[in-house]
Formats: structure tokens, sequence, C-alpha cells
């Protein structure tokens, strides 16, 4: 066993009695992307430990442990917790419990498991056209995502903020569900070549409105300026699957 192995497997089995918020995920943005930005947002860049799984064994090991029956990449712990937290949007409504990231309103809250679940639903559409299509389809399910997924959940989000007027996508309140979102934009802009995130959203008026308001966000700066240039993709995915130079 190497040397960084070992100290990979030693580090993910440190789930208990951690002292600050702490995430376990590849070295990739993927569905890190959303939960790094709202501890960011949370606790600052310095406020939370950011663990890289480099090795498949480091998951593998941890999952074996009888507290961790349903682990999966990512996960967090949290002090004074016994247990991590698996799922990326468990753990981001983990983090929005501990840091009023879920919503001030019932109203609110209800859009955010609404939004949380309709990316779910996005995010199978955007692991096919990644990771699961041949590579010679690859251009193929871009074109259609693009013409059809894109508008369809993300484009409907825009109507969304239509009915509520916040500025945010579950109102006026930032939420998890704006990190999240922020995360799909992110990966658009590298998917299509286009100069900013607010032009992948422009033919939407709210959501061009909001993703000018997030890039103001001192969060969403500092999370750039520390992740921005990952590679979207694991290497295996037909595109984002390097760091941008």
């Amino acid at each position: 066993v190497t040397v960084s192995v070992l100290y990979c497997i030693f580090a993910v089995m440190e789930t208990k009695n951690v002292t600050k918020p702490t995430l376990w995920y590849w070295p990739i943005a993927g569905l890190g992307t959303a939960c790094r930005l709202a501890l960011t947002h949370a606790v600052g860049l310095d406020g939370f430990d950011d663990q890289l799984v480099t090795d498949y064994g480091c998951f593998a090991a941890k999952a074996k442990e009888p507290e961790c029956p349903l682990l999966n990449l990512p996960f967090a712990a949290f002090p004074g917790s016994a247990a991590p937290v698996s799922q990326s949007n468990a753990v981001l409504k983990a983090i929005g419990r501990r840091f009023n990231l879920n919503g001030a309103t019932d109203e609110e809250q209800d859009r955010v498991d609404e939004l949380l679940c309709s990316f779910h639903d996005f995010q199978a559409q955007y692991v096919a056209m990644s990771y699961e299509c041949k590579p010679e389809e690859f251009e193929h399910y871009k074109q259609t995502f693009m013409a059809k997924s894109w508008p369809y959940y993300v484009g409907g989000i825009d109507k969304v903020m239509a009915t509520h007027g916040g500025k945010y996508v579950a109102g006026n309140s930032l939420t998890v569900a704006d990190f999240k979102l922020w995360g799909y934009v992110d990966s658009a802009r590298v998917l299509t070549g286009a100069a900013t995130r607010a032009d992948t959203v422009k033919q939407w008026a709210n959501l061009h409105a909001w993703a000018l308001t997030m890039e103001e966000l001192p969060s969403v700066q500092a999370y750039v300026g520390k992740y921005g240039k990952w590679q979207q993709n694991a290497s295996s995915a037909h595109w984002g699957n390097k760091a941008e130079e």
C-alpha cells in the first residue's frame, strides 16, 4: 500500500469528532461543487476541511463501517454528529440546516426541496450525456441536452422565479438550491464554451439577473479563486475531463 493510499484511508476514517465541517469527494467539480460552495459561503474557505478522495479503496474502506451503511460520495461530517451524511442533496440539506441556507419560510423550504428533486432528474440526463453514451454519440447527446433538457429543467426555474418574484431561485433568501444551480451553470459554461456563466442563461431574464447576482457574492468569488479551474467531470467523461487552462 502506497503512502498516499494510507493517508487517504486514514483521512476517510476520521469522520468522528471532527472540529469543523468536513467534506469528502473526488478532486473534481462534479457533485462536489454545490457542497463546497455552500460551505464556502457558510464558513469560508478556511472554515471547512476538503478531504480529496484520490483512490476508490479509501471510500470502500469507510463504506464497510456499520455506521455508514448507505455511504456514497460526496459525504460530510459535522461537529457533534455521530455519523457522516452522504448523497449530494442530503449533504446540501445538512449544510442548510446548520447554517440557515434551506429557506427562511415554509414556501422557500418547499421550493428548495422541489428544486433539489428536479435537479436529481436533470442529473440523470447530464450523466447520460457525459458518461453513458458512446464517444461517437456524444455530439448528438450534447445537442439534445442543450436543446431539450437545459430549457426544460433550467428554463423551468425561470418560471418558478417569475411566480415568487424573489432574486434567488427559491425566493428572497439565498439557499442551497442556488449553489446547486450555480454548479450546473458553471458546467454549461465549459460544455458550450460560453464566455461567462450568465451567458448560459441569458435567454431567461430572471435567471440572467440571478446569475449576475451570484457572481457578485464574495463566497462565489472565493470559490472560483480556489476551484474555478478544476475539471468538471471524472477522467472517463466525454468532456470536462481536464482542468481548464
